[in-house]
């Protein structure tokens, strides 16, 4: 006989198996019986040959359990015996009254668990260990095809516990809020692994460990896989799939018999529920950065004079944000991006622009860009790229079905010019210069402010100081001829659009359009004004047309220009779009905007 597995004649029903346990807590100290009990203390009339007896575990059987099957909890701190043993396939330990009390001087002690023990059923095969948790496989559903302005986020967190066997479909779920597993919240330190590939198509696959804080005792264990149906396009920010599908399985050791619960995600999209999967290479532009320090060698990026080349097949994403130096991000800079053997951005054109104000670019290298200005970010998206496609190339000729190819860059915090990639902008065929206002950037310290000079003709340029002087020299040779001016064709997203310590003005043609004295406005229609610069010889016609929002606030400004020599003033328009303007920005202050509404005749009062 084991010295902790004790067998009692001759009673082995449920009240004399009580009454056992009762006459052992009088003669053994508590802590004695409560290691013989987590061993298990078999009680009948004999083992051998299979006769009906009774098992006798501490209530911590559920605690070795969870933590067995890599639940990530233990379940004493977090939930309730009570709840675990009200489950379903639980459920009989309560209602054949199969638990009980040894030690606890009072019936449910405060803490809400009135046993501390439980008895398995006199059965043959009470040697099988029974299984108290069961995989739960619930849903939600993300972001995609959804308005996310529309989009409002749930009063509390989705809350999940591994092992519950539960099975919900939470319809109503749009992509907003965070989901929580055993009370920690996810999606927040994701790694990379791998990409497969199958028929064709991708599967991407992350994984994520959560750590008792400050301890390197692993919580919970987290896998994700990622599928995007139809156009594979590895847009991140925005909504490109005809479908997606995110699997997180939890509750999954290192080792061992597991419980895979699973959550799955239809029409995900990056950045639901606070998950952000790592599906690019993350690093920063120069808009808000403070501190700017050259890139440092490692084994995602080695650097090649002021350049950076990125090491698309490590197996794993760099992410600036945890490249930090005494608790503060670095924003480390170089001068270009280098892919191959040669860097990314020759040649970038405009391709389209879509509906959710994303622009969209081409290269010579067929590299594509999708730059949001809300955001302020540039996705890259480097799977056409030559060396990329090679890399693909080899990998199919050894059947290789597992990549660790990591082909997309973003680019948080883009400054148009970052990293030597110029986006050019064209709106309807025709040359516009994009300028950002000061609308939601009010808080926003501006350091270094400065003017813009727009020309509409390159021959008028004389500032020896543009820094697109360069570009136009480059651009002279493209469709829009030599006289082209690449100011008027660009985007500056940047940040000195307030007129501090007497920079910030919009110059067009050498003429600042903050002297405009607004009591010589001439109104044309709706919200459009004219006025006329004059200066010499020389006259610059323009119409300031606001926007107005659903709201009904202005929210952008289009400058329409022609210039020329007075009286013969027949040239085309240009544009400028001011998006987020707000009156004052660049010193052009309009008449003020007031909508208002009047009851019509149906009006009932």
């Amino acid at each position: 006989m084991d010295k902790h597995n004790f067998l009692f004649l001759p009673g082995y029903t449920i009240p004399e198996v009580k009454d056992h346990l009762k006459v052992i807590n009088k003669h053994f100290p508590e802590r004695y019986l409560k290691f013989l009990l987590e061993q298990g203390i078999n009680i009948g009339i004999d083992t051998r040959g299979r006769v009906p007896f009774h098992q006798v575990q501490h209530i911590s059987i559920i605690d070795r359990q969870a933590d067995k099957f890599g639940l990530g909890l233990c379940f004493e701190d977090n939930k309730g015996y009570e709840e675990i043993l009200e489950l379903s396939h639980n459920e009989f330990f309560k209602e054949e009254g199969l638990y009980g009390n040894l030690f606890s001087k009072k019936e449910g002690d405060g803490k809400g668990v009135n046993y501390d023990y439980l008895i398995f059923k006199d059965d043959p095969d009470v040697l099988l260990p029974h299984v108290f948790f069961k995989k739960n496989n619930d849903r939600l559903y993300g972001s995609l095809g959804k308005n996310k302005e529309e989009l409002s986020p749930p009063e509390e967190p989705y809350q999940f516990t591994a092992g519950f066997g539960k099975k919900q479909n939470y319809k109503k779920s749009n992509g907003m809020g965070v989901i929580k597993i055993n009370g920690h919240t996810i999606g927040e330190n994701i790694r990379f692994l791998r990409k497969s590939r199958y028929q064709g198509q991708f599967k991407e696959e992350y994984e994520e460990n959560i750590y008792k804080e400050g301890t390197e005792q692993l919580m919970l264990k987290l896998s994700y896989s990622f599928t995007p149906h139809g156009k594979l396009d590895f847009n991140s920010l925005f909504d490109l799939y005809d479908k997606t599908e995110l699997i997180i399985k939890y509750g999954i050791p290192g080792e061992g018999p597991a419980i895979e619960n699973i959550l799955e995600i239809d029409d995900f999209q990056n950045g639901d529920y606070g998950i952000e999967l790592p599906r690019y290479h993350l690093i920063s532009g120069t808009l808000y950065a403070k501190q700017k320090k050259e890139y440092s060698n490692n084994e995602i990026i080695s650097c090649a004079g002021n350049d950076i080349k990125i090491n698309i097949n490590s197996g794993k994403a760099y992410n600036y944000k945890l490249n930090q130096e005494d608790g503060e991000e670095l924003y480390n800079q170089a001068d270009r991006i280098i892919i191959g053997d040669k860097p990314i951005g020759s040649g970038i054109n405009l391709h389209r622009e879509t509906e959710e104000g994303i622009i969209e670019y081409r290269d010579d290298d067929q590299v594509k860009y999708e730059f949001s200005i809300k955001k302020d970010k540039l996705l890259i998206d480097l799977q056409n790229h030559p060396h990329i496609k090679e890399i693909y190339r080899e990998e199919l000729s050894k059947n290789i079905r597992d990549s660790k190819i990591l082909d997309a860059i973003l680019i948080e915090n883009f400054k148009n010019g970052d990293y030597g990639l110029h986006l050019p902008y064209e709106h309807m065929g025709e040359n516009f210069t994009l300028l950002v206002g000061s609308k939601a950037r009010e808080e926003i310290e501006i350091n270094q402010p400065h003017d813009y000079y727009i020309y509409s003709q390159k021959s008028y340029c004389n500032n020896e100081d543009c820094k697109l002087k360069k570009l136009c020299q480059e651009r002279g040779k493209n469709s829009l001829g030599s006289e082209a001016c690449f100011c008027k064709q660009y985007i500056f997203n940047e940040l000195g659009y307030k007129a501090i310590n007497g920079k910030g003005d919009l110059y067009i043609d050498g003429l600042r359009l903050g002297e405009m004295n607004i009591e010589k406005l001439t109104y044309i229609g709706g919200l459009i004004s004219g006025y006329t610069f004059k200066k010499g010889l020389y006259e610059l016609e323009c119409r300031f047309e606001q926007k107005l929002n659903n709201d009904d606030k202005v929210d952008e400004l289009l400058i329409s220009y022609k210039g020329g020599i007075r009286g013969k003033n027949t040239g085309e328009w240009n544009h400028i779009l001011i998006k987020g303007f707000q009156n004052g920005d660049y010193n052009i202050n309009l008449p003020e905007v007031v909508v208002s509404y009047l009851p019509g005749s149906n009006y009932i009062g």
